[in-house]
């Protein structure tokens, strides 16, 4: 078994047939299926079941694709960072929505300004999608809290953030309460994927309670504003609501009962490879989150 392989049965998986995987590869039909069959062979496992002349990735199969995927991945980076010199000064992060609100924008000026010739590229999304485009290779860190998988990942955690249940003074009838009277509230949170909305489903699950929002929403700012309305309790991380409340805009409920604080990581792959300018930026990173963690 050799990396060809692993390149001509992750070629099949992503065409989904040996045919259109031979015309990518420029190879023959009959070479592919060969390598496929010694593929099975040395795994001693069958990859794809062939149904009326079409394929279909087994179980195992799907699992050696993981490892495929890491494999093919790596080796393509490794060409890119030895033959390329101005790869090395690149870097790719991608931070979940929470984190990028507050921190992003000065850890960015902090590397500009010490490092002109690293070319630092962010990318924002929910938690989901930043772990699956870390997986995928796509990116080549990530900030984030709420992995659902660290199997294929190193982490190492940053900071710790602590999250306030907040409604307007129109709607507080009391400011505080347990947490199965919060669940009885109108709540407004965010979407199914971030990090956020997973850590607080997690809090209410441990107590036996359901989480049914009234509104649901990508936009930390628009949940803001209806909060300011009195349409209903948000939770938020206190950074974002301190002013909020130091003017009474907003009222700050007590549980009795629950933290909703939460832990952000520096995740990568296992055996990522580091170069100066991945290390520039993750002490960056590292600092700034240690002068700000409340």
């Amino acid at each position: 078994m050799t990396l060809r392989h692993l390149e001509i049965f992750k070629c099949v998986c992503e065409s989904g047939s040996i045919t259109r995987a031979a015309a990518q590869l420029n190879m023959t039909q009959p070479a592919v299926s060969k390598a496929i069959k010694e593929l099975e062979s040395f795994y001693s496992v069958e990859l794809f079941e062939r149904i009326r002349k079409r394929i279909y990735i087994t179980e195992s199969g799907a699992m050696l694709k993981k490892y495929a995927d890491s494999v093919v991945n790596s080796y393509e980076e490794s060409v890119a960072l030895l033959r390329d010199k101005n790869h090395t000064k690149n870097c790719r992060l991608g931070v979940n929505v929470s984190f990028a609100e507050m921190y992003i924008p000065q850890i960015m000026e902090n590397v500009q300004g010490k490092y002109a010739d690293i070319d630092l590229r962010v990318v924002v999304d929910n938690t989901s999608r930043i772990e699956k485009k870390l997986f995928d290779n796509d990116i080549d860190f990530a900030v984030a809290d709420g992995f659902t998988n660290l199997r294929y990942f190193e982490a190492q955690s940053l900071m710790t953030e602590h999250m306030v249940v907040v409604c307007s003074k129109n709607i507080c009838r009391k400011k505080s309460m347990s947490l199965g009277e919060l669940a009885c509230q109108p709540l407004l949170l965010r979407e199914k994927g971030s990090s956020c909305r997973y850590m607080i489903e997690s809090r209410f699950a441990q107590k036996g309670l359901r989480v049914v929002p009234e509104v649901e929403s990508v936009s930390s700012l628009s949940l803001l504003k209806l909060v300011e309305s009195g349409a209903g309790y948000g939770i938020f991380p206190r950074c974002i609501v301190a002013e909020n409340i130091e003017n009474n805009t907003f009222i700050e409920i007590d549980l009795d009962d629950c933290d909703f604080s939460r832990c952000f990581e520096l995740i990568f792959q296992k055996g990522k490879s580091m170069t100066p300018a991945f290390e520039a930026v993750l002490t960056e990173i590292k600092e700034y989150c240690a002068n700000t963690s409340n």
